[in-house]
């Protein structure tokens, strides 16, 4: 384990889902309780998340955030304070509309977030979201994925989630990335799932971002979570936890291991390095 003292840890960063939500998208009492002693007691706390910052807003004024806020896996941060990004990272728009019919033929179900929608493959799917999403003040809403992908490349795509995939076509896949692209990437694949980004766009080089904009040294940050999107910010925090829940992969790489999610592991995680 990195040398750290609770002294030198002044941010502390939380994956979403898996280590602060559970499956019914709810905070355990014990999570929420001691994140509002992180605030007292002076540390910095905010979100790491894959979720766009149109749908978190309610949990932004629940945990009393006032920092920019890590969003669609690091391809955005987004300062709720004032409204604004902080940071976006798209794929080249020149890339995008080869990508998206190349990945409709592949037969997978896509979900192509950018910056004001997202887009659904899958009509069932879309159906049951087609309506405004709000939260807040904000407004994100649903569209099915057409043929007219000039439609989605002239917007931000911040990135392409892929799933029900096999092996086979995640071959399919990181070929044509590396035959017709220049700017783009796919994450490893898993269990049936992978999702592409513009190149080395992940939660740990948003995190080095974030860090330069609040003028925090790296060697001054925690991070906590359970997936593989969490390893990047494992490997440039200067402490890095990971959920009892999590994949032994992510146990692996992680300084600490905590309790699951049912048993309120990211409050006892804090409490350990915090004292509080």
């Amino acid at each position: 384990m990195k040398y750290t003292t609770r002294e030198s840890i002044k941010l502390i960063l939380a994956d979403l889902d898996g280590t602060l939500l559970n499956s019914n998208q709810t905070i355990g009492d014990a999570d929420n309780f001691m994140i509002q002693k992180l605030n007292e007691f002076g540390y910095q706390f905010t979100l790491a998340t894959g979720k766009t910052h149109h749908v978190i807003e309610d949990y932004i004024r629940l945990f009393d955030i006032h920092i920019p806020v890590i969003c669609n896996n690091g391809a955005s941060i987004y300062d709720f304070d004032h409204h604004k990004d902080i940071c976006v990272n798209s794929i080249n728009t020149d890339e995008s509309v080869s990508l998206l019919e190349f990945l409709v033929n592949v037969n997978a179900s896509l979900t192509v977030f950018t910056n004001v929608a997202f887009w659904l493959s899958d009509k069932k799917l879309f159906e049951s979201l087609n309506r405004p999403v709000q939260s807040g003040s904000f407004g994100f809403h649903a569209e099915l994925l057409s043929n007219d992908y000039q439609l989605i490349s002239d917007q931000k795509i911040l990135r392409i989630v892929v799933r029900d995939i096999n092996a086979s076509s995640y071959a399919k896949i990181t070929n044509f990335i590396s035959d017709h692209t220049i700017d783009s990437e796919c994450s490893d694949f898993q269990d049936g799932y992978t999702e592409i980004r513009k190149k080395n766009v992940n939660k740990g080089q948003a995190l080095i971002t974030l860090c330069q904009f609040l003028n925090i040294p790296i060697s001054c940050t925690c991070t906590i979570g359970d997936g593989f999107d969490d390893l990047s910010m494992f490997k440039v925090s200067q402490l890095s936890i990971a959920m009892g829940n999590a994949n032994e992969k992510i146990k692996e790489h992680a300084d600490m291991i905590t309790d699951n999610i049912k048993n309120c592991g990211f409050a006892k995680s804090i409490h350990m390095i915090t004292h509080i």
